[in-house]
């Protein structure tokens, strides 16, 4: 995800990214990012082997 949001830094004002590992083979990522026109995207993705979830 930082390579997308320095693609658009043009826009993004600010971000920030976490990925935690968790047992049995899940890891979380969660992503905020601040735009310029002072909203903001918050994305969550989960996964656990080849099954994943996600929200934004």
């Amino acid at each position: 995800m930082n390579e997308v949001a320095a693609r658009f830094s043009f826009i993004i004002r600010s971000s920030r990214f976490s990925l935690e590992q968790v047992a049995n083979q899940k890891s979380v990522e969660r992503c905020e990012l601040f735009f310029t026109d002072a909203s903001r995207l918050v994305a969550y993705e989960s996964r656990t082997g080849a099954k994943f979830k996600y929200s934004y």
